[in-house]
């Protein structure tokens, strides 16, 4: 059966929820700007949309 998920990079709205941590992520230091990360995105938004890896 052929698979239905895209193989070239497509749009798609996917819940934050539905977004796991990937172990291998090489970024485990805290970002000293967290704070300010954070407070500037709820105050704007996201100015740039996140790239998400379907990992099976």
């Amino acid at each position: 059966m052929p698979s239905t998920d895209p193989i070239q990079p497509t749009a798609m709205v996917v819940a934050v929820d539905e977004i796991d941590v990937y172990d291998h992520n090489r970024r485990q230091l805290a970002n000293d700007r967290y704070d300010e990360i954070n407070a500037s995105i709820r105050a704007s938004g996201m100015e740039q949309t996140l790239t998400v890896d379907l990992r099976l």
